[in-house]
C-alpha cells in the first residue's frame, strides 16, 4: 500500500478521532514520522541480543506506539498528560491503525536477524481453518487419489479468494476432501515451500484475525 492509499484510508477512518485531532494532524506527515520512528525503533530493536529474545509482536506494537506518539505530539504541539482522555484516544488510533504494519516489520526484522523461517503447528492451521491439507490436484483441474506419501496440496485461505478459485476451481472441491494422514509430512517437510507459501500461510493468519506466535512451535 502506497502512501496515498494509506493516507485515503486513514482520512476514512478519522472520524474515530475528536475534532481536536483532526483539526491539528496532517496524515501525510503523520506518515513520514511514523516511517522515521519506524526505522529508529526497529535498529534499536535488533542490535539488542537481549531485546531481540524477549520481544514479542505485541510488545513491538507498543514500543513504536509510544515512541510515535511521544514524536507526534511534539510535531504538531499537542500538550496534554498520559491522564487525559486525549492521550488514550490518540494511543489507541496510533496503536490501532499500525498494529498489522508493526507486527509484520516485527517478524521481518526477526527472520532477517535470524536468518531462519518460522516452523509452524500445522494441525492447529488445519484445525482453525487458516490452512487445508487435502488430497491433491491432478493437474487437469480436478482432485485425484494420492499416489506416494506426502502427495496432497496445501491450500491456504488466500488460495480462495474469488480470483484465486475463478483461475484454480478445483480448490472448491479439494478442501471438501481433507487429507489428514498427510498432516504429519507437511508438519515435516515444511521447510520446503517456496516463499511465495511461507508468506502465504502468515497472511491467512492475520487474515482469520489470529497471532502468529500461536501458530508457531
Amino acid at each position: 500500500m502506497n502512501l496515498q492509499e494509506n493516507i485515503k484510508r486513514i482520512l476514512r477512518e478519522e472520524l474515530e478521532l475528536s475534532s481536536y485531532f483532526r483539526r491539528r494532524i496532517d496524515m501525510e506527515t503523520l506518515e513520514q514520522i511514523y516511517q522515521y520512528v519506524l526505522k529508529v525503533v526497529s535498529k534499536k530493536y535488533a542490535d539488542n541480543k537481549k531485546h531481540l529474545k524477549a520481544m514479542t509482536p505485541n510488545k513491538f506494537n507498543q514500543l513504536v506506539t509510544s515512541n510515535l506518539i511521544e514524536d507526534v505530539c511534539e510535531n504538531f504541539e499537542l500538550e496534554f498528560g498520559e491522564d487525559d482522555n486525549r492521550f488514550t484516544q490518540l494511543w489507541d488510533f496510533l496503536s490501532n491503525y499500525y498494529s498489522k504494519r508493526n507486527i509484520k516489520h516485527f517478524y521481518d526484522i526477526r527472520l532477517n536477524k535470524n536468518n531462519s523461517r518460522l516452523k509452524f503447528d500445522i494441525q492447529k492451521l488445519v484445525d482453525d481453518r487458516i490452512i487445508f491439507v487435502t488430497e491433491p490436484g491432478d493437474g487437469q483441474g480436478g482432485v485425484t487419489k494420492p499416489n506416494w506419501e506426502g502427495d496432497c496440496s496445501v491450500i491456504t485461505l488466500l488460495n480462495l479468494t474469488d480470483e484465486e478459485l475463478e483461475l484454480n476451481p478445483w480448490r472448491r472441491e479439494a478442501i471438501d476432501k481433507p487429507f489428514p494422514e498427510c498432516i504429519p509430512y507437511v508438519q515435516d517437510r515444511q521447510s520446503d515451500w517456496d516463499k511465495e507459501k511461507y508468506q502465504q500461510v502468515i497472511d491467512s493468519i492475520e487474515i482469520r484475525g489470529g497471532e502468529i506466535d500461536n501458530y508457531t512451535i
